[in-house]
């Protein structure tokens, strides 16, 4: 089959990955007898992939093309496809593919002979694979750097690497690998001079060979077992296993096989005295090393010319031998050179490569950086004008104007803070620093939260806005139900916003269910504007719209729909859009879960204390914040709806440790960043002792990345309070730390 045809032959299958994946696995299968055409396939593979955005896809792309180059030889095309491949692979966080791929490196660096190259990218993936549960793969990884340091002379290194997966092989009755292994272990002992264990696993090698019918193996493991023959001069032995070996090489056509059983009789037959016939299975093997251009051999070839003439007393032959030997051993070591500095040229193109990855990477983390850092920026002030509008639209004295007007500040502050929430999920995503939470959720009720948020926006608009789920649907399941949420409500945001007249609906369905697994289908179908046939499948690219009108009347970002398709495809689902026949589009997508019990959701659900309007419990909170919006905000929020709490507030760490030092406080809420002094800093001298070790330090900061978080927890700061805040987030973490009994609404 051509590509066209193979192309054309997975075209029925509707999800993308699938048919990617698919022309993946035909095109290897196909890339040592038609690399052309698995060529051809890697092409078709990235030009899908980076239409709908899947990194996975052009890593297995890059990396059949690599693959294809390697067979045909175009070393350097193939070095640039994997080092390709290698970025994607990082993109989509696939660590089994990016192991893949560092192990076709090591085995092109292997092909090509450059060791030491090889052995890093062997062992990076071995890196990889040890903290994995692909046990088939590490224990490939293992076996090659076995063999490598082998080859290397680190014979102990190798021999233990060895053993490790031959311990392995044996468990899993992987009997190919067990005689790649045994010989293998039998070539390290053989060079180490140790002919008792270098014969326990030729033995091993040829027992087991022969019992899978495995030529290759039989045949080096009978050659091997000869030369040990040989050097205890046990010689009735060692000519029946070369015979043997020989037998073999001869009827499977192994060229290679046979210059070595021609050497070894020859060293047989000069042991014998035989040495006319010694001479004559020199010739057999020389002329076969010249065909196949086997130039280390034919230097092997003639030392041993030269030491069995020497051995018959023919000194003029043996000098002669000895001078071609010689000049043989200086040319052939004057290409090796020539092509060592290939090799070099080669290393240094993966050395730029490495560089340029470097860089790139590290202009990764100074665009983090800088996300970090604008994002800290932007949200301090915009705490004080979100928390400055809710005391103001709560107020009575407000007229309706001036409250409209409040609430304009107010949507345009939270459209602000949604915008840089999406930059910030697209920087972590990008940066494969995004993490998933596996934990019981009720899938109706996160569902059908999100249809009540857009309630009273339906209400506005004059839509409407449902929920279906399907009856056979398990409701308790296992996963991210917040990531969950965030998709339905990008998906739905997105859909009331493009939807004039009709309204917006969110299905739930399951698919499928296998072995307490289920396939979770969610759709967001709406009744708006629609999407142009040749638009749909830009829709979820980055910073992209369906056209530059859509940006000028609807406003946002274009990264919604891009982060929602990523999300989903890193909990292994997938996302589509399509045309709703009844006008306006449905979003559908399926992510797959485990199916959990009521008992088990039960005990895990945090229990939300009950809400109630002003209380008037008692204790005392200690505010440190350089920014005297932010003290002010937390003051009013807590004079309004907690009349009896004493709220204190200081501008640095300093002065906070002083306060502490002189009063007890029931809280802490303390600022991460201020000018003298970390709050950091101050929870961890907190932590070292005193009357406050164990009040509750709650992290008050505008920088929300992980980082960021592990780095207050680590210092002691257990709860965490993201600006700008909500009176409502406030009361649940004070609710949490156990310093209310209840909260408001």
């Amino acid at each position: 089959m051509n590509s066209k045809e193979i192309v054309h032959s997975v075209s029925e299958i509707i999800d993308v990955k699938e048919r990617i994946n698919s022309l993946f696995e035909k095109g290897h299968a196909l890339m040592n007898k038609e690399p052309l055409v698995g060529i051809e396939l890697s092409e078709f593979i990235l030009n899908e992939a980076k239409q709908y955005g899947y990194a996975e896809g052009e890593a297995l792309g890059f990396n059949l093309k690599a693959l294809c180059n390697t067979v045909l030889g175009n070393h350097e095309v193939a070095i640039r496809c994997f080092s390709s491949a290698l970025t994607s692979a990082n993109k989509s966080l696939n660590n089994k593919l990016k192991g893949n791929i560092l192990n076709n490196l090591g085995l092109l660096f292997n092909q090509i002979g450059d060791l030491e190259k090889s052995l890093i990218f062997y062992t990076d993936a071995y890196q990889i694979y040890e903290k994995g549960d692909d046990e088939r793969a590490l224990y490939t990884i293992i076996m090659n750097i076995g063999i490598i340091y082998l080859r290397t002379k680190n014979y102990n290194l190798g021999i233990d690497y060895l053993k490790k997966a031959q311990e392995y092989y044996r468990r899993v009755k992987n009997k190919v690998n067990v005689c790649l292994v045994a010989n293998n272990l039998g070539m390290g002992f053989f060079t180490m001079d140790n002919l008792i264990e270098a014969k326990k696993y030729f033995t091993e090698a040829a027992e087991v060979s022969e019992e899978i019918n495995d030529k290759i193996n039989a045949c080096r493991s009978s050659l091997y077992l000869g030369l040990i023959s040989l050097k205890e001069k046990d010689l009735k032995t060692a000519e029946e296993s070369f015979h043997k070996s020989m037998t073999i090489s001869v009827e499977n056509d192994m060229k290679v096989a046979r210059v070595f059983n021609y050497k070894g009789f020859a060293q047989l037959y000069a042991e014998m005295k035989q040495f006319d016939r010694a001479l004559d299975q020199l010739k057999y093997a020389m002329d076969i090393s010249a065909k196949l251009e086997l130039h280390e051999e034919e230097i092997e070839i003639l030392h041993l010319y030269s030491d069995i003439y020497s051995q018959m007393g023919n000194f003029e032959m043996a000098y002669k031998k000895s001078i071609e030997h010689k000049e043989m051993k200086e040319k052939w070591l004057n290409d090796e050179n020539v092509r060592k500095i290939q090799q070099l040229q080669i290393s240094n193109q993966i050395h730029q490569i490495t560089r340029e990855k470097e860089l790139a990477e590290q202009a990764s983390v100074s665009k983090s950086n800088f996300l970090s850092n604008m994002s800290h920026e932007i949200r301090t002030p915009m705490n004080a004008v979100l928390g400055f509008s809710n005391l103001l639209i709560d107020s009575p004295n407000l007229n309706e104007e001036d409250r409209a007007s409040v609430s304009a500040i107010k949507q345009s502050a939270e459209n602000l803070i949604h915008i840089l929430n999406e930059i910030l999920d697209f920087s972590k995503i990008e940066a494969g620093k995004i993490e998933f939470k596996s934990e019981p959720f009720n899938v109706e009720r996160e569902a059908k939260k999100v249809q009540q948020m857009f309630v009273l926006q339906a209400k506005q608009k004059n839509l409407e806005i449902n929920f279906n789920i399907a009856d056979d649907t398990p409701r308790n399941l296992l996963g991210d139900s917040f990531r969950l949420g965030q998709i339905l409500i990008n998906l739905t945001g997105n859909a009331m916003k493009f939807t004039a007249k009709g309204g917006v609906t969110i299905n739930v369905k399951a698919l499928d269910t296998l072995d307490g697994k289920v396939n979770i289908q969610f759709q967001v179908v709406d009744t708006g504007i629609g999407i142009d046939n040749d638009r749909l499948e830009r829709i979820f690219e980055r910073f992209k719209q369906a056209s530059a009108e859509t940006s000028k009347f609807f406003g946002g970002t274009g990264l919604g729909l891009a982060i929602s398709k990523q999300l989903v495809e890193l909990q292994d689902g997938t996302m589509v859009v399509t045309a709703n026949p009844a006008g306006g589009s449905i979003f559908t997508f399926v992510i797959p879960y485990l199916i959990v019990d009521e008992a088990q959701l039960a005990e895990q659900q945090k229990l939300v204390a009950p809400k109630q309007e002003i209380f008037y419990e008692t204790f005392r909170m200690l505010v440190a914040d350089d920014n005297p919006f932010n003290q002010l905000i937390v003051k009013k929020l807590m004079q309004k709806h907690y009349f009896n709490a004493i709220v204190e507030a200081v501008d640095n760490g300093k002065a906070a440790l002083s306060m502490l030092s002189r009063f007890k406080y029931d809280v802490f809420l303390c600022d991460v960043k201020m000018p003298d002094m970390e709050g950091t800093e101050v929870a961890e001298r907190i932590q070292e002792g005193g009357e406050h070790k164990e009040m509750p330090i709650i992290a008050f900061t505008a920088g929300v990345t992980d980082d960021e978080k592990k780095r207050c927890k680590d210092a002691g700061m257990k709860f965490f309070l993201p600006k700008p805040f909500s009176k409502e987030e406030l009361f649940q973490i004070l609710f949490d730390v156990g310093v209310i009994k209840s909260q408001t609404t």
